[in-house]
């Protein structure tokens, strides 16, 4: 699993599966996209869950469980928090908080902003989702752009 998905999908439901299928032999391994197709192809790993797109290998198929959906994180007295839905353009000019390159996730939202031709600020990266969140919660976002 990637660090996005393992701590806030996976981990709150492990209990529940290995309940369910109690002879299952799970090892759980959190690392990046890349080095888990390594592991995949290498027959390290028998399944991987990441955030990239479809695609076929010599050794393995990648299919697609839903379409992405974005969610915007911002304080409770941002203006945008207000709002049930935003725009990219919305973020024209905020400052953003963004995972490290390397990260699959970030290289969504990049491409999303890429086609709608909506620029970036970026003010801190990141190779954890809690440390944007915890820095969202403080308000950081306030003190960043002047």
């Amino acid at each position: 699993m990637i660090p996005t998905i393992l701590p806030y999908l996976i981990a709150p439901r492990i209990g529940e599966f290995l309940k369910g299928f109690p002879d299952v032999d799970l090892k759980l391994v959190e690392d990046a996209t890349p080095r888990l197709v390594e592991q995949l192809q290498s027959g390290d790993l028998d399944i991987a869950c990441d955030g990239s797109a479809c695609e076929k290998t010599q050794t393995s198929y990648a299919a697609s469980c839903s379409v992405n959906r974005f969610f915007l994180a911002v304080a409770e007295d941002h203006p945008l928090a207000r709002k049930s839905t935003a725009d990219l353009g919305d973020l024209a000019n905020e400052p953003l908080l963004l995972l490290k390159e390397g990260h699959c996730l970030r290289d969504s939202v990049l491409m999303a902003c890429t086609r709608a031709k909506a620029e970036l600020r970026s003010i801190f990266e990141t190779d954890q989702l809690e440390s944007i969140f915890q820095l969202i919660k403080s308000g950081f976002w306030c003190d960043s752009g002047s």
